[in-house]
């Protein structure tokens, strides 16, 4: 391939928190199929890599996905070896390092959709994309945190201590929209050029801008407790995903 837009999806079977956690299944769909599903209906995305150790696993999401929409563009599927796909490899060192030129050559621009962070907007990350093309930038998703860092304490000995000097919880000044605000990234999208990747980029912020986008899109499932949660929502996030 060579100058498209490629949607990079990253799923593996040996997760550890949360058991078979990126095919199960969010208001009937499979984790792993949101993703695919908003690459599919994200225009400027010309195709889309699942990148597994599982070949069951990459059935699954292709089969369950179809139930759903048709699948309107190519996929094709990068077979990661068990140690590629281990927790000791960052997927960012995998793409730089291991990634096949057949599959995303340095001429492409690479989107990756964490699966574990389902709920982003396709109109989002079509917005993010354009602006990358425009501005020649790599851009990575970035959350609000959803409370003020200012506030941010450790337990102790004697109750607490916080994490700064001026804390509110020690000058009383606890109006928290007079705090400065933080962000933190997210697994919504990262979007990067293929040639950065592999020539000079260190991390996968390494020269990248923050795109922001809404703490619904932000949530990640990472335990339990995040499924739970995510689940008991899902059923919103599920009818935006298809008729958007």
């Amino acid at each position: 391939m060579s100058g498209y837009n490629i949607a990079f999806i990253p799923f593996r079977s040996g997760s550890t928190r949360l058991k078979d956690k990126n095919i199960k299944l969010l208001s009937g769909l499979p984790l792993t199929a949101w993703s695919l599903i908003a690459a599919c209906k994200t225009p400027s995305i010309d195709c889309v890599v699942l990148s597994t150790d599982s070949d069951d696993y990459f059935d699954f999401i292709v089969k369950k996905t179809k139930k759903h929409i048709p699948i309107n563009k190519e996929i094709y599927f990068d077979k990661r070896s068990e140690q590629d796909a281990s927790s000791n490899k960052k997927i960012f060192d995998y793409i730089k390092e291991s990634l096949s030129k057949d599959l995303v050559s340095d001429q492409d621009t690479l989107i990756q959709l964490l699966p574990t962070s389902p709920f982003r907007s396709c109109k989002q990350l079509e917005s993010a994309i354009a602006l990358s093309k425009k501005e020649n930038k790599n851009l990575f998703a970035a959350v609000e945190y959803d409370f003020r860092l200012s506030f941010a304490f450790e337990f102790s000995s004697n109750g607490f201590r916080p994490r700064e000097k001026e804390s509110p919880m020690l000058t009383g000044n606890t109006q928290s929209q007079t705090h400065k605000e933080y962000f933190h990234p997210c697994g919504a999208f990262n979007i990067l050029k293929m040639s950065d990747v592999r020539s000079n980029m260190k991390t996968i912020y390494d020269g990248a801008f923050p795109f922001k986008v809404t703490i619904e899109e932000g949530l990640d499932i990472d335990t339990p407790d995040d499924f739970r949660f995510m689940d008991s929502i899902a059923s919103i996030f599920y009818k935006r995903l298809l008729h958007d």
